[in-house]
C-alpha cells in the first residue's frame, strides 16, 4: 500500500508539471514537428525524473518508521539522555541580554501582567531544542509568547556537560515576569 505522503507528493509534482508546461505547448508543437523522435525520449526522461524525486526524498530520511524526535535521540544523543549533569545547560549570552532579547522580540506591552511559567525541553549536544512544552504556570499570551521566543532563539543555548563531554539533557527553564522585569532560572 502506498503511503499517503508519497501519493500526495506525486500528485503535487504532476500538478506542478501541468502548470509549468501549460505555457510551453506552442513550443512543444514546434519541437514535435521538427524533432519527432526527440520528444519521445524527452517525455520518458522527464517522467522518470518526476517519479524518482519522491523516492530520493524518502531515501534521505533516517528511518521511515521513526519520528524526527526519536531519530535525533537515537543518532545525535546516542540513546543517552541525562536528567542530572555536572554542569547545567547555559545560555551563550548573559541572562540580562537574553531577557532584553525576549522583551524586544515580544514587544514592550507583553509583560504588563505578572506571571510565571516553567518550560521543559530536551537540549542536544549541538544546542538544539526538542520537545519544548509548558509544564506549569500561566498559559496566557505572555507564556505562549515566551514559548515561541525560546524556540526562535534556540541557538542561544549551550549543552550540558558530563565528565568533560557535551551531552543531551532534559532541562527546565523557569521564567517569572513582574512589572516588566523578567527573571530566568535554568534547572534540571
Amino acid at each position: 500500500m502506498l503511503d499517503s505522503c508519497y501519493v500526495l507528493s506525486i500528485y503535487t509534482m504532476l500538478q506542478t508539471w501541468y502548470y509549468i508546461m501549460l505555457p510551453a505547448y506552442p513550443v512543444y508543437g514546434i519541437v514535435r514537428f521538427f524533432f519527432p523522435g526527440y520528444l519521445y525520449y524527452m517525455k520518458k526522461t522527464i517522467l522518470a525524473l518526476l517519479l524518482s524525486i519522491p523516492l530520493l526524498s524518502f531515501s534521505q530520511s533516517i528511518s521511515w518508521g521513526d519520528s524526527t524526535y526519536k531519530s535525533i535521540i537515537k543518532n545525535e544523543c546516542e540513546d543517552k539522555t541525562f536528567t542530572r549533569t555536572e554542569q547545567l545547560p547555559a545560555l551563550t549570552t548573559p541572562a540580562a541580554t537574553f531577557t532584553d532579547t525576549l522583551k524586544a522580540y515580544l514587544g514592550p506591552d507583553s509583560f504588563s501582567s505578572d506571571g510565571q511559567a516553567t518550560y521543559s525541553f530536551l537540549l542536544t549536544k549541538t544546542g538544539q531544542l526538542i520537545d519544548l512544552h509548558i509544564i506549569s504556570g500561566n498559559r496566557d499570551a505572555t507564556a505562549t509568547g515566551i514559548y515561541r521566543a525560546i524556540t526562535h532563539f534556540s541557538h542561544f543555548w549551550l549543552p550540558a556537560v558530563q565528565n568533560g563531554y557535551k551531552v543531551c539533557s532534559y532541562t527546565k527553564c523557569g521564567v517569572k515576569w513582574k512589572d516588566g522585569n523578567i527573571d530566568i532560572r535554568i534547572f534540571q
